[in-house]
C-alpha cells in the first residue's frame, strides 16, 4: 500500500477503463478508492490531515462507490504484469470486495446460492420434494428406454452408502443424464444406497 507511486503504467492494460473512459476504473485509481479509507485509519498523515493527505472516512457512499468499480473489475491481472514495482492490484480488488462481504455487501448471484445451500441444503435452493418428484422422472425415463424399474431411496438409515449428487444433476442437461447413469449404476451393482434430498 505504501510503495505504490500512481505511474499509470496499467492504465491502458485494463480493458475496462480503455473500453470505458471511466478514469475510477483504471486499476491505479481504482485501488486508490481503498487505499483512501486505510490512510484514514491506518496513517498518521490521514488521521491528523484528512482531506489533505488524500484520506477519507467510510460512509454509504464511499461503500457504494466501492462496490461499484470493484465489482466491474474481472481480475484479469494484466495490471499487476504491467506495474514497475510488482502490485497486484486483483488482489487489493479481492480484499476490497472481502470487505464488502464481511459487512453484508454481496452480489445476488453469490450471496443467492450460499444462503440457499445454507437454508435448503443445495444451491439452487431445490425443495426436498423437488429433488424426489425429479429422480422419479428420471426413473420413469430409464423405465422407457431399458423395462427396468429402478427403486431408489431417500433419507433412508441404515443405508451402506448415503449418496449425495450434485443439485445442478436434477436441474438441467446434461446433468440429468448423469443422474440416471448413477441411479442404473447403482441398481446395476446391486449398492445399498439412499439419495439425499437433505443436501447436494
Amino acid at each position: 500500500m505504501d510503495i505504490f507511486v500512481r505511474c499509470g503504467a496499467c492504465a491502458d492494460k485494463c480493458h475496462f477503463f480503455s473500453g470505458g473512459g471511466d478514469p475510477k476504473n483504471m486499476p491505479v485509481l481504482r485501488a486508490e478508492l481503498l487505499r483512501s479509507i486505510y490512510r484514514k485509519y491506518f496513517t498518521a498523515s490521514g488521521k491528523m490531515l484528512g482531506k489533505i493527505a488524500g484520506a477519507r472516512e467510510l460512509t454509504i457512499d464511499v461503500l457504494k462507490e466501492l462496490w461499484y468499480y470493484y465489482y466491474q473489475c474481472t481480475e484479469c491481472r494484466s495490471c499487476s504484469v504491467f506495474c514497475p514495482y510488482g502490485i497486484d492490484q486483483a488482489e487489493i480488488t479481492m480484499i476490497g470486495r472481502e470487505l464488502m462481504n464481511l459487512l453484508g455487501l454481496n452480489t445476488d448471484w453469490i450471496a443467492g446460492p450460499v444462503a440457499n445451500c445454507y437454508m435448503k441444503g443445495n444451491h439452487l435452493g431445490l425443495e426436498q420434494h423437488t429433488i424426489t418428484s425429479s429422480v422419479e422422472f428420471f426413473l420413469d425415463d430409464i423405465e422407457t428406454i431399458t423395462s427396468i424399474r429402478i427403486k431408489p431411496t431417500f433419507n433412508r438409515k441404515g443405508a451402506e452408502i448415503l449418496f449425495v449428487g450434485p443439485s445442478c444433476d436434477l436441474f438441467a442437461d446434461p446433468g440429468t443424464y448423469t443422474a440416471m447413469g448413477e441411479l442404473m449404476l447403482f441398481h446395476e451393482l446391486g449398492i445399498d444406497y439412499t439419495w439425499s434430498t437433505y443436501a447436494s
